[in-house]
């Protein structure tokens, strides 16, 4: 599970895709994307994350491949990518929050949940969970 907000921070894009050995970087180092290879990666608040790191999943879900932080060589990398957000995409793509080519690979099996605000006021209907 990555929270995209901390994504935000500087050296963001080599915690996701890991970083080639190099000045600064006595060693090569992977990132969250390749642990996941074989599995899933969940994003949260998908709005948080950069725009640059939006485009850089974007191409990940296009090409199945990525560059670390330095590199020079594309890692194959199998991973499905999940994500969340906040606010209904279509609103974060009018706001430019989220990138139309992330959405657009990303919205293949869309699933909206009813948020915790909402299911308050119903007592009625949530009293066999309480």
């Amino acid at each position: 599970r990555i929270d995209a907000h901390d994504l935000a921070a500087p050296g963001a894009a080599a915690r996701l895709f890991g970083r080639e050995r190099g000045p600064g970087a006595p060693q090569r180092r992977l990132g969250l994307v390749e642990a996941a290879d074989g599995g899933t990666l969940f994003i949260d608040d998908l709005a948080g994350m950069a725009p640059s790191l939006q485009c850089r999943i974007s191409s990940l879900l296009e090409r199945g491949a990525m560059y670390r932080v330095g590199g020079a060589r594309e890692v194959p990398v199998d991973v499905r990518v999940v994500a969340a957000t906040r606010c209904p995409p279509e609103a974060l793509l009018r706001a430019g929050q989220l990138r139309p080519e992330l959405h657009r690979r990303l919205a293949g099996a869309p699933l909206q949940l009813v948020s915790d605000c909402f299911m308050l006021g119903r007592r009625v209907d949530t009293e066999a969970f309480v």
